[in-house]
């Protein structure tokens, strides 16, 4: 069987997941609506594929969305999603009632377990064995999210560990607790506060990829700046590459990481 970790980037900080027989998606359904900086929404082709069938993106186990601002989380694609899949599990943010918002659509809600983070203590599902994802309640940066329920995902594959800081604040006491980490995925506002690049060095990562930048349709000036400051970190010595590009891969196999620059 085989046993590389595959990552691809959807958009975003969409990230589609490949171990073994198991598929995860982290933040993959949004519309890219966001409020302070731009961003660059699940693409449609993207969407027409997940939901027509026989896709790798098709009939994914496990979705897992950190919080419910629509660059995450946009709940019209999640519904789109489920009724147009096979969906095992879902790990949602606390709050979150599907039965309610979509009480006609029991029969489809039932086919899948649906998981909550909790707001004050960490969470462990156990998708399989040696596959457990661990949600750290966090705070949203920004003072004026600090309202949203938020979680940073550790998902531990076989010892293998990925984290996905989403858009937690980097003073957020759970973030103490992450031990060392083989590979973090952050936005460039974590990774920009000194505070959030400490919390990342004292993971020892093998690398930092940066996701949550836009397409250069969706966000040129922005997209420029973040790439060019994250080349500054990298001459310094961090080990950080821009995850930003449509369809752009991870792989880890045999003991290395093998990552797209693309």
């Amino acid at each position: 069987m085989n046993s590389q970790i595959r990552m691809t980037l959807i958009a975003n900080a969409g990230v589609f997941i490949e171990y073994k027989e198991h598929t995860l998606l982290v933040d993959g359904l949004q519309d890219g609506a966001a409020r302070l900086f731009p961003t660059s929404p699940t693409p449609e082709e993207t969407i027409a594929e997940m939901t027509s069938g026989g896709s790798p993106l098709s009939n994914i186990d496990t979705l897992l969305f950190t919080h419910e601002h629509r660059d995450h989380l946009s709940l019209p694609l999640l519904l789109r999603y489920l009724e147009n899949n096979r969906v095992k599990r879902l790990i949602l943010p606390a709050g979150i009632n599907l039965f309610a918002a979509w009480p006609e659509k029991t029969a489809v809600l039932n086919d899948c377990i649906i998981c909550h983070a909790d707001r004050e203590r960490i969470r462990a599902f156990q998708i399989d064995a040696g596959v457990i994802v661990y949600a750290l309640p966090t705070a949203h940066m920004g003072e004026q999210f600090h309202a949203v329920c938020h979680s940073c995902f550790l998902i531990d594959l076989d010892g293998i560990t990925l984290l996905f800081l989403g858009d937690a604040d980097p003073a957020s006491a759970s973030l103490n607790l992450v031990p060392s980490i083989n590979m973090v995925f952050t936005n460039p506002v974590f990774l920009h506060n000194p505070v959030g690049r400490h919390f990342i060095r004292t993971l020892h990562p093998y690398a930092t990829a940066v996701y949550h930048i836009p397409y250069e349709k969706d966000g040129r000036q922005y997209r420029h700046a973040v790439l060019h400051e994250i080349q500054s970190i990298e001459q310094e010595g961090f080990p950080v590459f821009p995850f930003c590009t449509a369809g752009q891969v991870i792989v880890y196999d045999r003991g290395r990481f093998l990552i797209d620059a693309s």
